[in-house]
């Protein structure tokens, strides 16, 4: 009742205000790497809950932000605009195409799970979510995008509902691979123990570093007196950030890639502060370098790295 007694509202003021153009929008079901709903819970775990023969309305978060940016734009635009992919297919198919599995809740737990995800919500245990998505899942939803394509011109990357979940499958983290995550403790506890770095001297930055990819995840780098500390999560707020799959940062590791030339093919991607590539490029080069010295320290990298090498 919420979001009619918004739109309601939203008519009222355009009926008011007719100099004012009111542009709403009404997104289906948002997939991407923080929708952080039970959804996208269930989907970083691999499972997608049984819809039966009812298709789910599903669309990628970056396609509605890019919906907001045509509606801003636009000259012409007003009124209420649906937001999905075409095709929508019930969660066995969707999960059948993307390597998924599914899982079946029953009605009557659907509509308990619903007022339980409530009562969460409230307390801050869990995000906040429309308890319809757990307790009507039998209601069948058309929802068509047309409008948008053809008044805004929007063009999601996104275009059919499977693609949206394989996109989903393909690039938001489950869990840090364990090589990268070992990798990150050891060169903690290295900057820790050893002398400050020359190449750190004077820079004191805060780099956000996105590891896309179901074994991926987010990791703060942090320069500061010579020393770089690594801990897991994104830092908040960050300086810059650099934006690469999981994968290619072990190809760079094991040098199956030149980092130059993953910048120049824009394999890796930075924003904000230019310094935040040159710290994970350094990072990198150390220990790479560390492969190549003699004693326990050289032979625990190089084992590390045959390990990374490994598919």
């Amino acid at each position: 009742s919420a979001k009619y007694d918004v739109e309601s509202f939203l008519d009222e003021v355009e009926a008011a205000h007719p100099e004012v153009a009111m542009v709403r929008f009404r997104p289906v079901i948002l997939l991407g790497r923080r929708m952080d709903h039970v959804l996208g819970t269930a989907l970083r775990r691999g499972i997608l809950p049984d819809s039966g023969t009812i298709p789910l309305p599903v669309v990628w978060d970056e396609d509605v932000a890019d919906a907001f940016v045509l509606a801003v734009k636009s000259e012409t635009a007003r009124g209420a605009f649906n937001l999905a992919a075409d095709e929508p297919l019930p969660s066995r198919q969707l999960a059948g195409a993307a390597g998924l599995r599914t899982v079946t809740v029953p009605k009557f737990f659907r509509k308990t799970l619903a007022g339980a995800d409530a009562l969460a919500a409230r307390l801050g245990l869990v995000p906040p979510m429309d308890p319809g998505w757990l307790g009507g899942g039998e209601a069948r939803m058309i929802v068509s995008g047309e409008k948008a394509r053809r008044e805004l011109g929007w063009k999601p990357r996104c275009a059919k509902a499977v693609e949206v979940v394989k996109r989903q499958v393909e690039t938001v983290p489950r869990k840090l691979d364990r090589r990268l995550s070992l990798l990150f403790r050891a060169v903690d506890r290295a900057s820790r123990r050893e002398p400050p770095r020359p190449d750190l001297a004077g820079y004191e930055t805060t780099i956000h570093l996105e590891l896309s990819g179901p074994d991926g995840g987010e990791v703060t780098l942090r320069a500061n007196g010579g020393r770089l500390s690594v801990r897991k999560g994104a830092p908040r707020p960050a300086d810059g950030a650099v934006f690469l799959p999981a994968r290619l940062l072990l190809d760079l590791l094991t040098r199956k890639a030149d980092f130059a030339s993953a910048q120049l093919t824009g394999r890796i991607r930075t924003e904000g502060q230019g310094l935040a590539s040159m710290v994970l490029g350094g990072m990198i080069g150390g220990f790479l370098a560390a492969t190549k010295t003699p004693g326990f320290a050289g032979r625990a990298a190089r084992a590390l790295q045959r390990w990374m090498a490994k598919a």
